[in-house]
């Protein structure tokens, strides 16, 4: 917990790796890792979940409420807690399932190995028909008939109507992460410094700022003037709705992972080794808050600015609150 001056390492009986964040208060915290493990935060005291039922790893959680959160992860593994324990979901494929998204209760996607995308529709999950064999990574979603999903060799697809289709995003490399505002302002980002921008067209458009020798692992934004993209070789990049700059602040951390924020006042960045545990964008100027660990933070989530969680390697949980 965050004591003023400094991030304080929150304890858990077990030490998996952590990978996933999601809440819907300060009080009401889900994190998913290695092994099946899911702790649960109640505002004072991580908690265990008595079992998940499964041993395979998780990498991805996503919740419409309190009692509708599913996590996601290897071997085609969704479970969904219902407000009173976690339950495995037939999900219909062994594929590792990578990236979730939704909208509501009624209206959440899986993608992962093989091109594997999977549809929630509020009673059973389907199988949809994506026409690629090639690894999505990221799945972000406007309106229910209006999705898209990108991944290896630069693979983008959107869901228009009740099908999928793919779009041309001119490039080979692989593409991370999928985030936007509206159908004609959407950005990906991924290996080689790829920043790519769709709008008003199906197809999408590089935009430069980023090094070739950097892969962007994440994007995130408020709006259009306030993006960021982070990922290797201590890459934190910042649109201000006209170009991509870096911020060179040269923090020591390897890789960034994650970007989560509030504000254009309150945004936290997360990587490898953990120096990126504690940057916090305040006004123009990124600002480094020591973390107080050197093991990889993997995601951030918050409850509000004085209330943010990262988690990471070997069972490592911050909490920033004043």
């Amino acid at each position: 917990k965050w004591n003023g001056t400094s991030w304080v390492q929150q304890t858990v009986p077990a030490t998996p790796s952590f990978y996933g964040a999601w809440g819907t208060s300060a009080s009401s915290l889900w994190i998913v890792g290695d092994n099946g493990t899911i702790y649960k935060w109640d505002g004072s005291a991580w908690s265990p979940v008595q079992s998940s039922g499964t041993t395979n790893h998780l990498r991805g959680i996503w919740g419409a409420d309190a009692n509708n959160i599913w996590a996601v992860g290897e071997v085609g593994t969704i479970l969904k807690w219902d407000g009173a324990s976690w339950k495995p979901q037939v999900s219909g494929t062994t594929s590792f399932l990578r990236g979730i998204y939704g909208l509501d209760a009624s209206n959440i996607w899986v993608v992962g190995d093989g091109g594997t995308i999977l549809r929630w529709d509020g009673t059973k999950w389907s199988s949809m028909v994506s026409g690629t064999t090639r690894t999505l990574y990221s799945v972000w979603a406007l309106a229910v008939n209006n999705v898209w999903a990108v991944g290896a060799n630069g693979t983008i697809l959107r869901q228009s109507g009740s099908t999928w289709g793919p779009e041309n995003s001119g490039r080979t490399d692989t593409l991370y992460s999928v985030w936007g505002v509206d159908q004609n302002n959407l950005w990906a980002v991924g290996a080689t410094g790829t920043i790519l921008i769709r709008s008003g067209s199906p197809n999408w458009s590089s935009q430069a700022g980023a090094a070739a020798g950097v892969t962007l692992n994440r994007i995130w934004g408020l709006d259009t003037s306030h993006i960021w993209a982070v990922g290797t070789s201590n890459a934190i990049y910042y649109n201000n709705g006209f170009v991509w700059s870096l911020w060179d602040a040269k923090f020591g951390s390897d890789w960034y992972f994650d970007v989560w924020g509030t504000s254009k006042t309150s945004v936290w960045f997360v990587g490898f080794f953990g120096t990126g545990g504690g940057i916090r964008y305040d006004s123009t100027t990124p600002k480094y808050q020591v973390s107080g660990t050197d093991n990889g933070l993997s995601a951030v989530w918050g409850a509000g600015p004085n209330n943010v969680w990262t988690v990471g390697d070997h069972g490592t949980i911050l909490q920033w609150s004043p």
